[in-house]
């Protein structure tokens, strides 16, 4: 299931999420343009298993090349008269690797900028300072240099910060890295006495699949949060623990179709939600089950429809009516398509009584890129807007018209890129 998106797609108003992967495609780039360094240290316990059975409706797209945004202008006619009022400006700079150097950003586009971010990088792009000056006094409110590994991993080892704008580190980190290139430890001296505060550890198995998680808020040698997790011979996960008590158990069937999802969320050895599913014979999940008490009485159900390409086209709910599944739906999203398997409309009847509650329309050009997308419904919260993008050869975003209600252009954007490669 597809909309294809042009490579920078902006379907928000004011702030706009800006879609620029380093394949031209749909990887977020967040507007405060956080750069990426050579290792995530993200402490989030992300298991590197999605779980999760929502059906994703929305793969993005593919570009003809990798391009990075140069410029952008977004303005607002906050009146509705016509006139814009009000514009916000950014730019960014990169090296001969596009990989980001600087982004400037203008609030109120009067030709001064309000924020700005730099980086200086070695040959192979790695950082090696970066700053923040969130107000563009010239005096960054937050400053890191990054020191790496002599050998040719080039890893990241330490990061001072500059909290307080004094030209004085306030803290250190310092990662240790196992043979394979994957954080192992991560400590934060936040005092620079030497000693860490903050201590995380990780485990992987040969695969990459994360197995373990430690966090010390203190430093002290106790671990104050902890993760495991295990894996079957398909890289599924089966087994997940926490150090809050929970416990999650998953069951596949011989096509790696996810069946069962037992939880336990005191780890006490009782179990408190039972989730189970079925997959049709090309393994997509048709049918969702979950029972909260673990009594045999199902209070949720979410059944699936597909097409024979496999799209998604009709997804039923139940739940809780008012304690348990009756067998009829409360709850309905359906989504059509076109001939290469694109979304052409996506539609949402909130009681399931044969009218659309909330919609949206797509339309593409010849090669299948987002040009409009139009949204209304007859429920009250139903938003009716109209999008009109541009897009140049390589499918890059050149400019988008926003109408809200059918007033005539609300918010406006115009974007600039770097010679595609």
């Amino acid at each position: 299931m597809l909309v294809r998106r042009s490579a920078l797609f902006a379907p928000v108003l004011l702030t706009l999420a800006v879609f620029i992967g380093c394949d031209g495609g749909t990887a977020a780039t967040d507007t405060d343009a956080d750069t990426a360094t050579a290792d995530d240290t993200d402490t989030a316990a992300d298991t590197g298993d999605d779980t999760d059975t929502d059906t994703d409706t929305d793969t993005g797209t593919e570009v003809a090349c990798t391009s990075r945004l140069l410029t952008r202008l977004d303005e607002v006619d906050a009146q509705g008269d016509g006139a814009f009022e009000s514009a916000t400006t950014a730019a960014y700079t990169y090296d001969a690797n596009l990989e980001l150097l600087s982004f400037v950003y203008d609030t109120n586009n009067d030709g001064t900028t309000d924020y700005r971010q730099d980086i200086t990088r070695t040959a192979d792009g790695l950082p090696v300072t970066e700053s923040r000056d969130a107000d563009a006094d010239g005096y960054p409110e937050w400053f890191g240099t990054y020191t790496h590994r002599a050998d040719d991993t080039l890893e990241r080892l330490d990061v001072e910060f500059d909290d307080n704008d004094d030209g004085t580190a306030d803290r250190l980190g310092t990662y240790l890295y196992d043979e394979n290139g994957y954080t192992e430890r991560e400590e934060i001296d936040s005092d620079l006495d030497g000693l860490p505060n903050t201590i995380a550890t990780y485990e992987y198995d040969a695969d990459g699949l994360w197995l373990d998680y430690t966090y010390d808020y203190e430093g002290d040698g106790v671990v104050d949060v902890h993760y495991a997790m295990t894996y079957n011979a398909n890289g599924d996960l089966t087994w997940a623990l926490t150090s809050y008590g929970s416990l999650s158990v998953y069951t596949y069937d011989g096509n790696a179709c996810l069946i069962e999802h037992r939880y336990d969320a005191f780890g006490d050895g009782v179990l408190d939600i039972l989730w189970s599913y079925e997959c049709d014979g090309e393994g997509r999940q048709t049918l969702e089950e979950m029972d909260y008490n673990v009594d045999g009485t199902i209070n949720q159900r979410i059944a699936n429809t597909y097409d024979a390409r496999g799209n998604l086209t009709q997804r039923d709910y139940e739940d809780r009516q008012p304690d348990e599944v009756t067998g009829t739906p409360n709850f309905r999203d359906s989504w059509t398509y076109n001939a290469e398997g694109f979304m052409l409309r996506e539609e949402h009847d909130i009681d399931v009584n044969g009218s659309v509650d909330t919609w949206m329309e797509f339309t593409y050009d010849a090669d299948n890129f987002l040009t409009q997308y139009d949204a209304g419904g007859e429920a009250p919260e139903a938003r009716h807007y109209t999008q009109v993008l541009t897009n140049d050869a390589n499918g890059y975003m050149l400019t988008y018209l926003h109408d809200e209600a059918g007033g005539g252009a609300d918010y406006r954007g115009t974007y600039t890129y770097t010679e595609c490669l």
